[in-house]
């Protein structure tokens, strides 16, 4: 008596395909291969990180005014590039 085992061949493409591996894993695969896509996305993630680091990016507060320091020079305490 022989026992007959159905192994799949390693030329067949069912043995060359790959598992799934999940939505998102495909979609990030996806968008890996894209260099637009990835230096879109950086620039949307240095926006969101300086929307959420602005009062540490510019602490001067806009609304509070001085007409004697409204012109100071660059390279001014408190502000590096001037004031208009």
């Amino acid at each position: 008596m022989s026992v007959s085992v159905d192994l799949p061949l390693q030329n067949t493409p069912a043995a060359r395909t790959r598992a799934p591996s999940g939505y998102w894993a495909g979609v990030w695969r996806r968008l890996r291969r894209d260099p637009m896509t990835v230096a879109f996305a950086l620039v949307l993630l240095a926006i969101a990180g300086m929307a959420i680091a602005a009062p540490l990016i510019a602490p001067a507060d806009p609304y509070k005014t001085s007409m004697l320091r409204r012109l100071l020079p660059p390279g001014a305490p408190q502000h590096l590039l001037g004031t208009d």
